[in-house]
């Protein structure tokens, strides 16, 4: 119930640049000397909540793909990190997540007893992608694809999936260039991918 930023000096300016802060610049209390603000959410971060990186994003986060890497918005002679806190890449095709964590599945997914020689090709791509991967056994596989705000833009398959190699062209002529996610669900076990239209 109180404001997430409280500045406490009216001698220096805070300029905040592709932050997630509750209530957004209404989150701001204390002197009013708040600098520039560009691309604040103010949003429900999704973090996962649990296992040894609590406070990673899930992948239906608004915060996935949502920074940048542009020297207007970093500190003079900074450079990104090649990692970050769990050890994971840290700049994923030229852009990074929002926090102290790229999205990963972090060790959630489909058991590759269960699904095999998952790939995404070409990715990027510029309107079209083949999604190809095999079954090790008679399942009811399900196959979307999201927004980074973890809305379903296109439901690629949903039915009971003979054993064998599968293949599915799927057809992104019609959205926008940006980032995607495709997830893969059999059961209770999920594995997303990200996508990138160019």
């Amino acid at each position: 119930g109180n404001n997430q930023v409280n500045i406490q000096t009216a001698s220096a300016g805070l300029n905040t640049y592709y932050c997630d802060i509750e209530k957004g610049e209404g989150g701001f209390s204390g002197y009013t000397n708040q600098g520039n603000t560009v691309n604040m959410l103010d949003a429900n971060p999704n973090f996962m909540g649990n296992g040894d990186f609590p406070y990673a994003i899930d992948e239906t986060s608004p915060c996935l793909n949502y920074g940048s890497l542009e020297d207007e918005y970093l500190p003079a002679g900074w450079e990104c990190p090649c990692l970050d806190l769990a050890d994971a890449t840290r700049i994923c095709y030229e852009c990074i997540d929002l926090g102290a964590y790229e999205y990963t599945d972090f060790g959630v997914g489909l058991s590759t007893i269960d699904v095999l020689n998952l790939s995404i090709l070409p990715n990027p791509t510029s309107n079209t992608f083949q999604l190809n991967y095999q079954l090790q056994k008679k399942q009811f596989l399900s196959i979307d694809l999201y927004s980074i705000t973890g809305q379903v833009i296109k439901s690629i398959k949903s039915e009971m999936t003979p054993v064998g190699a599968h293949q599915h062209q799927v057809d992104l002529s019609s959205l926008p260039n940006g980032y995607y996610l495709l997830r893969l669900q059999i059961g209770n076990e999920v594995v997303t991918r990200k996508v990138v239209k160019i």
